[in-house]
């Protein structure tokens, strides 16, 4: 593979392609029961998960401490499929 330096210096394929994740794993620093999250800004993992169509797979990997009644869902936030805590795997819905 022939690989280029992008901005920063960092190595980047010279040849790319286009691929569309199966499965995407987000982080969390807060999440509700119905698997709304709030991430560490910007908006990426929602406005990525909102253009990928068929949508793939999606998992949050976080802490259940920082499990809130709801995160106050915008139109653009996509809840996840499935939550990872140390507690367990959550669905949306879930009681808590």
């Amino acid at each position: 593979m022939e690989i280029d330096l992008g901005p920063y210096d960092i190595p980047v394929p010279r040849n790319r392609k286009v691929v569309r994740p199966d499965v995407v794993i987000a982080p969390l620093v807060a999440f509700d029961r119905n698997n709304y999250r709030l991430g560490y800004g910007s908006g990426f993992f929602d406005i990525t998960l909102a253009a990928l169509q068929p949508p793939p797979l999606t998992i949050g990997v976080g802490f259940e401490i920082t499990a809130v009644e709801t995160i106050h869902p915008l139109p653009t936030d996509v809840p996840l499929n499935l939550i990872v805590t140390e507690a367990g795997v959550w669905k949306p819905g879930r009681v808590a």
